[in-house]
């Protein structure tokens, strides 16, 4: 029993070490590897993943606020109470088809294809994010919306939600103040 547990602290580490250097929290890699070790339930993976994840949040958070880093609370807002939601009814949706299916190997399987469609998306968006037209979000409901499916594909799959959150926000333009650079970013953007 000793040995797993120091073989998940070394999963969680080197996956938070990871994720840091790409952006994420790590959950991508825990998740996989942890539910491939067979040695925990599929809502112990989860929740395991679901607290690494969350503790790299919190310290890039706190880690953000020591820098020059300016958040636009009224842009992200919306983004982050419908993520809220979204990870709410993930949740439901994780232990509705726990319970209708019964198998823990079905759930299990579920999450491993969703986790795989997920970052396999990701992928795809980082090879050709610079053909991909960046979207001006406005409007709050279409932040609404996009924080609830971040939330609940995050959710269901049981990872903290980085490369669905690398997407969504990197999706969106860097504010610039140059004349020249607006006008080029609004012909290769949409405006939601």
């Amino acid at each position: 029993m000793f040995f797993h547990e120091i073989l998940y602290l070394f999963v969680s580490g080197g996956a938070s070490v990871i994720g840091s250097l790409c952006g994420l929290g790590g959950g991508i890699i825990i998740k996989p590897l942890l539910d491939a070790m067979g040695t925990m339930s599929v809502e112990t993976v989860s929740f395991l993943s679901g607290c690494t994840v969350f503790s790299m949040a919190v310290a890039s958070v706190i880690r953000s606020f020591g820098g020059n880093i300016r958040i636009d609370l009224r842009a992200i807002t919306p983004l982050a109470i419908g993520a809220v939601v979204g990870g709410i009814v993930g949740q439901a949706a994780f232990q509705a088809l726990k319970t209708s299916s019964g198998d823990l190997a079905v759930v299990g399987a579920a999450q491993s294809v969703a986790l795989f469609l997920t970052t396999f998306s990701s992928l795809l968006y980082t090879l050709f994010e610079g053909r991909i037209a960046k979207l001006h979000i406005k409007h709050r409901s279409v932040s609404l919306l996009s924080g609830v499916v971040m939330g609940i594909v995050a959710s269901f799959i049981g990872i903290g939600g980085g490369p669905i959150n690398i997407m969504v926000l990197r999706s969106r333009p860097p504010p610039t103040r140059s004349t020249s650079s607006c006008s080029r970013r609004r012909r290769a953007s949409r405006t939601f």
